[in-house]
């Protein structure tokens, strides 16, 4: 290999990396702040780092709860994979219930496992929206829950543009020292903005994991409708007297 070992650099680099400021965690302190909590910004891994007095364990418990918002993702997309690949075993070859099985709701399994990767992330950088748009489209959602997750996605994206670049300085706030760079934290208006976009991804979480459980009971449902009963075995013709 070209870099040999610094080829994972990067994974020491985010290990490194504290709260940033534009992250869900961050929203949550805002809140903290608008009550009177001790909290600044200071520029940090060519970014910005919340620092608060909780900033240290969040930083430490980020990647946890990250790992496990993952991890349930996971399970929850393999054990609808499961039960959709038993229910037609007995019908089809199995490159047709895999296909089964995977095919239709992959998009939204990884839909959801990266929207709690943007959610759970001590980090939150503008282009991992980007990252959810060609899934979103194909949501498989149906009828006004695939046009309010749609709309919502956009609605997101229109938001976090308010955020950066339009009120990048909101979130800052007043400088207050330039060794090092240091300032005041979210205004009211940049503690807002951040707090819509995390409670607007939160319901399109909640959503699309409503509609891949609800989606996933009517398909089953559907196919123990119609599955046919267990064969009589033939009979075996009676030996002469």
């Amino acid at each position: 290999m070209l870099a040999g070992p610094r080829c994972l650099y990067f994974l020491e680099f985010h290990q490194d990396r504290g709260i940033e400021l534009a992250s869900s965690y961050a929203a949550f302190l805002g809140l903290l702040k608008a009550c009177g909590y001790q909290l600044t910004v200071q520029s940090s891994h060519g970014s910005a780092d919340v620092i608060a007095p909780l900033a240290p364990l969040l930083t430490r418990v980020a990647p946890l709860l990250l790992g496990l918002l993952l991890l349930g993702a996971t399970l929850l997309w393999f054990w609808a994979a499961v039960r959709r690949a038993a229910q037609g075993a007995e019908e089809q070859p199995v490159s047709r219930t895999l296909a089964h099985a995977f095919g239709p709701e992959l998009a939204g399994f990884t839909l959801l496992f990266l929207l709690l990767f943007v959610l759970g992330n001590k980090v939150f950088s503008p282009q991992y929206l980007l990252w959810l748009a060609p899934l979103a489209a194909l949501v498989p959602l149906a009828g006004w829950r695939r046009h309010v997750f749609l709309w919502g996605f956009v609605a997101v994206c229109v938001w976090n543009r308010q955020i950066f670049p339009g009120n990048l300085r909101e979130l800052y706030g007043p400088i207050l020292t330039m060794t090092p760079p240091t300032a005041a934290g979210p205004t009211p208006l940049g503690t807002f903005l951040l707090v819509g976009r995390t409670l607007a991804l939160i319901g399109l979480t909640g959503l699309l994991t409503h509609g891949l459980l609800r989606r996933h009971r009517a398909v089953t449902s559907a196919a123990e409708a119609v599955s046919p009963g267990p064969r009589a075995l033939p009979q075996l013709p009676q030996a002469a007297a």
